[in-house]
Formats: structure tokens, C-alpha cells, sequence
């Protein structure tokens, strides 16, 4: 599907650059939330890291704001309905992507230091979720 990696390339960049306009100048991360094909949960961060760690504390990576792409690559031919959920300390992020919905979806969160996170499909537990955490100390902006 080169159609849909182009696109969600293209709102990665684009909430970068978003970024790079917000509070105080800061250039906010960017992270993709992603369902694969092949209906694994995969969390990428930007330097194209694939993040997969089902249990804590997963890869660690710097606090702060993060502008991310919840995104599903599933055909919906042979898709089910999903309840996407990104939650830990001042994190709840849910989305189902239905109802009209983008198959791919921007939002931006704030992660805390020390923190850890997961991201999972509430509607699916039976799926591997994928969890990270956070350090002490530097900041999620580039």
C-alpha cells in the first residue's frame, strides 16, 4: 500500500511542521500509532524505530510534546472494529477511526518524565499491546 506509507509520511511532516509553529517556538516529535496489515500494533517514532515491546518498561524515549498519526493499514474489506487507546500519565488518547473517520487520524499528546505508556486496541485484547516509557530528563521536541 505505497499509497497509504506516502500519506502517512506526509502527516508525520506536516505535524512537524506544525510543530515547529506551536508554544515557544519548541518543534514538537512526532510519533505513528499504527495498526499493520497484518493486524499487529507497531508504535514508529521518528527516526523510523519500530516499537513492538509488550511489556514494561519497553524502549525509553525523552518527555514531552509528541504530535502523532493514530493510523490503520488493515483493508477495510477485512477490518473489525477497533477502539485505538494510548493512555499513562496525562495521556488518554481513544479513537475508533469509524464514522467517517480518516483511516489515519492526528492528534497531539504530552508525555511525562518517568512515565510509562501503552498503546492498545480495547476492542481487541487478544493483540499484543505495545508499551514505552519515558526518562528523567530532555524533551520529546527536535
Amino acid at each position: 500500500m505505497p499509497d497509504r506509507v506516502r500519506l502517512v509520511t506526509v502527516l508525520v511532516g506536516l505535524l512537524a511542521l506544525a510543530g515547529a509553529l506551536g508554544v515557544e517556538g519548541a518543534r514538537a516529535a512526532s510519533l505513528v500509532l499504527n495498526l499493520n496489515e497484518d493486524g499487529t500494533l507497531v508504535v514508529i517514532l521518528a527516526n523510523g524505530t519500530h516499537v513492538r515491546t509488550s511489556s514494561p518498561p519497553g524502549v525509553v524515549i525523552p518527555p514531552g510534546i509528541y504530535d502523532t498519526v493514530v493510523n490503520n493499514d488493515v483493508p477495510e474489506a477485512r477490518d473489525a472494529y477497533h477502539m485505538f487507546h494510548l493512555f499513562g500519565p496525562g495521556v488518554n488518547l481513544e479513537t475508533d477511526l469509524l464514522a467517517g473517520d480518516d483511516r489515519a487520524q492526528p492528534h497531539t499528546v504530552t508525555f511525562l518524565p518517568n512515565s510509562t505508556y501503552i498503546f492498545q486496541d480495547d476492542r481487541a485484547p487478544q493483540v499484543a499491546r505495545v508499551v514505552f516509557s519515558t526518562s528523567a530528563a530532555g524533551t520529546g521536541a527536535t
